[in-house]
């Protein structure tokens, strides 16, 4: 029985303290059972328990209960090792009072497997001080008892340091201008995790930086480096590279119960594509100061009774421009405007942002919300190769001899001729022609053609003819609207099937993929729905080819192509820079991802003002100033091929052939460009 002089039954914790040198053995035991062991004379930031067991032989056989006794420190952690192949089974911490032991009972710790023995360390925290005792001990009755004291583990480091890292991903490929999350995992040197923030770098050709958070933005250029991870004396290295493109592809939805209401996705210049959804392509333009813009209008009486109207469309956004893109609404008093904004990942809207506007008539200006790269990384990548530069012109093989003494038909005297008239028919000039135009770096006509039975079809097999034997290319330019009129559906079928068998084998015929290029002139002057049709049952009977759409509406790429211009009076650098983006990066948008074709036109100036019934327009060619302007806006919306307006329309005075008044100035023009821009 406990008295003054005398502990009861129980566990305890000692310490003794002499004036001189001590030794003292401890002998735990019961009525059955006897152990000893040597009292600690020093204790350290370390212990190891060699043998710690879990229900050896069974639920009443072999387990160890360990006592930790701290002089310092508040906890310490304790790694069991499986003794059977060294495995690490098991990371605890515990808490510690000072002075005091506790008592860690294997039996108790479910994380541990039966009939397993561990090798324990054990580890203060940094500063702290202990030492263990280990006891075994079978609830099978008799003399089971075993006890061992604690190794000190003085010659072990008495901290935890940085023994290895890792990177994570190991390798990385993301879009110019994307971003990605790299992690780190850092390991002490018996290879358990420690919680040690790394340090991040890049390599010296980096095509990006990397942030302390780990996550790697891609710069605007392609290119290959690594970033590193360092903690302590460790570091790992991960292979990035940086190649396509990243961007969202974002859903806009937005209706209006007002009278009316616009809504501008601003600066749209930070848009790669666009693609109607729902509505018509032509309420979606780009505004004033280059915003993407949609008018909304409804009668009256419509708002009042709360009819909506509005439009669905998306747009596909670089990554490094989201946080630019804002959106501005304003709306007449009645009724209220909404904009749901989503990312399509596949063919899944996840909601983005979602902004109202209820009030009166005002402006509202919306933000969009941050995209995290590593819990909405943007989608990557590589466009297809680009088409072979090309720089072509418009040929028109419609000349008379008589044509060119007025009057003819009562067409006024031409402002300029050739150094020699000529029969667009005689194959010496066609000849002619075409050895110019190569001279200038001219690699191929659009030949303008007008169907069967007229007398430039058969100009057009002469041209043919030239042309393979000079390895130059011709395409149709083909002319649906004449003095007969629009051609309808079956009128389009008859032509480009007429065309395809009787020219579909022309050596000298361009292609694209081994398809015939045919533009098509005035093409939206027919619904989309007809070409669709159109185009539908030719390939079904085996007549495929490329067809170029004289549009900058992308709608149109539905159906067509590609798109190519004609003549500048539309092409303000802005329009032809949003154009060229616009069909190059198409495929973002489309369900089955082809790549377009985009045909930039240039001209050296134009003038129709004597024909009759024209309007009178008039573009200074200014000494070739104005050629050279056009050339380079084209060249800067990044084309597949440029189109020169032309080389013999000598009505409208846009001709670059060898002239009377001009002389050769402007196939000058030409040569300097062509070998400027095809090197570029």
């Amino acid at each position: 029985a406990a008295s003054a002089t005398c502990l009861g039954p129980g566990e305890y914790s000692l310490t003794i303290s002499a004036a001189g040198p001590i030794a003292a053995v401890v002998l735990p035991n019961t009525d059955t059972t006897a152990g000893a062991y040597l009292a600690a004379t020093e204790l350290s930031g370390r212990a190891i328990v060699p043998v710690a067991m879990r229900n050896v032989g069974g639920t009443n056989g072999w387990s160890s209960s360990m006592y930790l006794l701290s002089a310092v420190g508040t906890a310490a952690t304790l790694r069991y090792y499986r003794t059977a192949d060294g495995t690490l089974s098991l990371v605890d911490r515990v808490d510690l009072v000072g002075g005091s032991s506790l008592k860690v009972d294997s039996r108790k710790i479910a994380a541990l497997a039966d009939n397993e023995r561990y090798a324990v360390t054990i580890e203060a925290d940094s500063g702290g001080a202990l030492t263990a005792v280990a006891m075994e001990q079978a609830l099978t009755g008799g003399d089971a008892l075993m006890v061992s004291e604690g190794a000190v583990a003085a010659t072990l480091p008495s901290r935890l340091v940085p023994g290895s890292i890792a990177v994570r991903p190991a390798t990385a490929e993301i879009g110019t201008g994307g971003s990605a999350r790299f992690s780190a995992t850092v390991k002490d040197q018996y290879g358990v995790p420690l919680n040690e923030t790394p340090a991040w770098s890049t390599s010296s050709n980096s095509p990006g930086a990397i942030g302390v958070d780990g996550v790697f933005h891609a710069g605007s250029a392609e290119g290959s480096g690594s970033v590193r991870a360092s903690a302590g004396a460790v570091s790992a290295s991960a292979a990035v590279t940086v190649a396509g493109l990243a961007f969202y592809r974002m859903r806009f939805d937005f209706s209006t119960s007002s009278d009316w209401s616009t809504m501008d996705v601003l600066p749209i210049g930070d848009a790669l594509s666009r693609r109607m959804i729902v509505g018509p392509s032509s309420s979606l333009w780009s505004g004033p100061n280059g915003e993407l813009r949609f008018n909304a209008s409804q009668p009256i009486y419509d708002s009042i009774t709360g009819h909506k109207v509005g439009i669905t469309f998306d747009v596909a956004i670089a990554a490094a421009a989201w946080d630019r893109l804002r959106i501005s609404v304003v709306k007449g008093a009645l009724g209220a405007s909404s904009i749901r904004v989503s990312r399509m990942i596949d063919a899944t809207a996840v909601p983005v942002a979602r902004f109202d506007h209820p009030g009166d008539v005002e402006t509202r200006v919306f933000a969009l919300p941050a995209l995290d790269p590593a819990a909405a990384p943007p989608s990557n990548t590589r466009l297809t190769a680009r088409q072979p530069k090309m720089l072509l012109a418009h040929y028109y093989p419609w000349y008379h001899l008589d044509m060119w003494t007025p009057p003819y038909n009562g067409s006024p005297p031409m402002k300029d001729q050739p150094l020699s008239l000529y029969e667009s028919g005689d194959a010496a000039t066609i000849e002619r022609h075409i050895a110019q135009a190569k001279s200038a770096g001219i690699d191929g006509f659009f030949a303008s053609w007008w169907g069967p039975n007229d007398y430039r079809d058969d100009n057009l097999r002469t041209v043919f003819s030239v042309a393979a034997q000079r390895g130059f290319v011709i395409a149709p330019y083909v002319e649906i609207v004449s003095d007969h009129g629009l051609l309808d559906g079956a009128g389009l079928t008859r032509w480009l099937e007429y065309f395809l068998r009787t020219y579909g084998s022309e050596p000298a015929l361009m292609r694209v993929g081994g398809r015939p290029v045919i533009p098509i002139w005035q093409s939206t002057q027919v619904p989309l729905s007809t070409w669709r049709s159109v185009f539908a049952d030719l390939r079904s009977r085996g007549f495929d080819a490329i067809y170029l759409a004289l549009s900058f509406d992308t709608q149109d790429l539905e159906v067509f192509d590609g798109f190519h211009a004609y003549g500048t009076f539309d092409a303000a650098t802005a329009t032809y820079a949003r154009v060229g983006r616009e069909v190059r990066y198409w495929p973002l948008l489309a369900d089955q991802p082809a790549a377009r074709i985009w045909a930039a036109s240039a001209e050296p100036g134009y003038d129709d003002r004597a024909i009759p019934g024209r309007v009178g327009t008039f573009l200074d060619r200014r000494n070739g100033a104005t050629y050279r302007a056009t050339l380079d806006g084209a060249a800067a919306s990044d084309p597949d091929w440029i189109l020169i307006t032309s080389w013999n329309e000598w009505w409208e005075n846009t001709h670059i052939e060898p002239s009377v008044n001009f002389g050769d100035q402007y196939l000058q023009i030409t040569r300097e460009f062509a070998a400027r821009w095809k090197q570029q």
